[in-house]
């Protein structure tokens, strides 16, 4: 099975933890930007890295120069800016990023599930509610991205957030390089296992946990443990 690289939104003090089990490191700006202590973790590591653009718990996109005062700290890949159904505000944005970035640092996020995907760059983001509303149960969620994987046959996909680890089962193409998630750590806050979960996602899960210093115990130290690595198996990654 191919590998696909797993990042992961996690609270500012629980990072440490997680180190050895991520391929790159998953950025949120607007916590960066406020948050010097989550600011300075990124800055000393290696891995890459990839900065997402949305205001925490606001779920609206930050402005370019906000973004870049991160980047010229921390350099790395820019998820450019995008709006749910507005596929061309999201393509417009994308070229602004191009301009402030470079081309080859920037990963464009489609918007419609008829988009010219072409006018992007080799490599896009897909998110988990492609031209879905809320309410919708996950699995209609996950059945629109899977479609538009098969239709991106020879272009680099990034998965922007998890319906279920079960969507994981049907990226068996070469496409699928890296997938970002909070959904395990979330869990593990909720002590619940991974494999139980049968919700339906309706938010990105960093909107939904405390990304500071909660407590971590060592019953949910190891319960977060476990939800990632069999996420990392689904993935074909190493544990």
């Amino acid at each position: 099975m191919q590998t696909i690289k797993l990042g992961l939104d996690c609270p500012t003090g629980w990072l440490f933890y997680i180190e050895d089990l991520v391929d790159y490191h998953y950025i949120l700006v607007d916590k960066a930007l406020k948050d010097s202590t989550y600011l300075k973790y990124f800055k000393n590591r290696d891995k890459l890295k990839l900065l997402n653009n949305r205001a925490v718990m606001q779920g609206v996109p930050l402005p370019l120069d906000e973004i870049k005062k991160v980047w010229d700290i921390l350099g790395g890949q820019v998820i450019a800016p995008d709006w749910m159904w507005d596929p061309e505000r999201t393509f417009n944005a994308y070229e602004d990023c191009c301009k402030a970035f470079g081309k080859e640092n920037v990963i464009g996020v489609l918007q419609g599930m008829e988009e010219d995907v072409d006018r992007y760059g080799d490599e896009v983001a897909i998110p988990f509610d492609l031209g879905s509303e809320k309410e919708e149960p996950w699995e209609v969620k996950a059945d629109r991205r899977i479609r538009m994987v098969e239709k991106l046959k020879g272009k680099k996909i990034h998965l922007l957030g998890l319906t279920s680890p079960r969507e994981l089962e049907h990226y068996g193409c070469d496409s699928v390089v890296s997938l970002n998630t909070g959904l395990p750590i979330l869990l593990a806050m909720q002590k619940k296992d991974i494999r139980n979960f049968e919700e339906d996602k309706r938010d990105s899960a960093y909107h939904s946990m405390d990304m500071d210093f909660p407590l971590l115990d060592n019953s949910t130290y190891k319960l977060m443990r476990e939800n990632i690595k069999i996420i990392r198996r689904l993935l074909g990654c190493e544990v």
